[in-house]
């Protein structure tokens, strides 16, 4: 990893932030259920990695059955983390139902969508990166 990548690793997810691209990749391992002490090192995470700033796009990728819990899903619609745009990549159903219900409850101060697919995800948030 270059000094332009930077990466912090849990057990249920992984943060990659490239500091070129100005991108915060978020990876949620497949099968994993996301508590609220998830959201909280999530949100430390991309705070120690990007200097809570608004100049980097997100890109939240939901591994296979991967699910958030009430409480967890409540304490992320609170939080802000200023970004300048942010697309989830969803795999099933269940996650496209919460997301939906995410977007439409939750008042984001930045251009936000779900994708099927990380190839129009990166397109739609401007980002070419090499992976």
């Amino acid at each position: 990893m270059n000094q332009d990548n930077q990466e912090i690793a849990y057990d249920k997810w992984t943060i990659q932030v490239n500091a070129q691209s100005k991108l915060i990749y978020l990876s949620i391992h497949d099968n994993m259920n996301i508590e609220v002490e998830d959201i909280h090192e999530m949100v430390n995470a991309q705070q120690t990695l990007c200097n809570n700033t608004a100049e980097y796009s997100r890109l939240l990728l939901a591994g296979l059955h991967a699910n958030i819990s009430s409480d967890a899903r409540s304490l992320l619609q609170k939080v802000e983390l200023p970004v300048k745009k942010e697309a989830y990549v969803i795999s099933g159903l269940a996650q496209k139902l919460i997301v939906n219900f995410y977007i439409k409850f939750r008042p984001n101060k930045h251009p936000f969508r779900a994708f099927n697919k990380e190839k129009d995800a990166l397109e739609w948030l401007g980002i070419v990166v090499k992976r």
